[in-house]
């Protein structure tokens, strides 16, 4: 099936509806792509999607407006990760899953995040992040970053506040209500180190700025912020995500 373009974004749309709308059209479609044939379905994206969020608002106190870190390459774990903070009307900050000794906190501590979701590679930098108050809890994935659907019994928290991706999805939570999206904020991201010192920062980018971004998702490069674009225009356009290999993985997008 050929995959279908997107509208351009309205004003008051909320990222995750683009997700739902998709899921309800065609929920056997495939979302996400991998190794061995192994296929993620919009369905399961967001059915899953909706599992994290509700575990992440009862469990965790996400609110509306929360920043929580996503420190994940690409993988299968990463889109239900990326929709279950948007579907918290939290706003999502994408972090280098290589970064100089420091520099996570550091990034953490500058926008404010007090919950991360992150994959199994990074478990180990967690308990210091939670030690030094940098953190209050983290969600960690599975090994080898997937997307946890496998029906695992619920595993709650472990000590110093950390929880586990299966047992989230397993725990079955209905999220809360969900707000308007549009200007509301949905990513914080980092300014590339590539421009002037003097305009480094943080940019600030509500729904519909996001939406409106997917179609240069190649300008940005191989950065955290390039692979929610390139998850948000697959979702939009109802294709299909593929993650290739190598030590750095990476998203293409693929017809439906």
């Amino acid at each position: 099936m050929k995959a279908a373009h997107a509208a351009p974004p309205s004003q008051n749309a909320h990222l995750f509806g683009q997700l739902a709308a998709a899921a309800q059209a065609d929920p056997s479609a495939c979302a996400l792509s991998g190794k061995a044939g192994t296929c993620l379905s919009y369905g399961e994206l967001h059915d899953a999607a909706l599992y994290l969020a509700g575990y992440l608002q009862q469990r965790l106190a996400v609110r509306a407006g929360s920043r929580v870190a996503l420190v994940m390459d690409a993988c299968h774990a990463l889109p239900v990760a990326y929709y279950a903070i948007l579907r918290c009307d939290a706003v999502v900050v994408p972090m280098s899953t290589a970064p100089a000794a420091g520099a996570l906190a550091d990034g953490m501590l500058a926008c404010r995040t007090r919950v991360a979701i992150a994959a199994h590679a990074h478990r180990d930098a967690v308990p210091a992040l939670l030690a030094a108050g940098v953190l209050r809890s983290a969600v960690i994935g599975a090994p080898g970053c997937v997307a946890g659907l496998s029906g695992a019994a619920p595993t709650g928290a472990e000590a110093g506040g950390i929880h586990m991706l299966d047992g989230a999805l397993a725990a079955g939570i209905a999220p809360l209500r969900m707000g308007q999206g549009g200007t509301s904020a949905a990513v914080i991201a980092a300014v590339p180190d590539t421009v002037a010192p003097a305009t480094r920062g943080f940019a600030l980018l509500s729904h519909h700025a996001l939406a409106a971004m997917t179609d240069q998702a190649a300008s940005v490069g191989r950065s955290p912020l390039a692979h929610l674009l390139t998850v948000q225009r697959a979702v939009s356009q109802r294709a299909c995500l593929h993650v290739l290999g190598g030590t750095a993985p990476w998203f293409d997008v693929l017809p439906a």
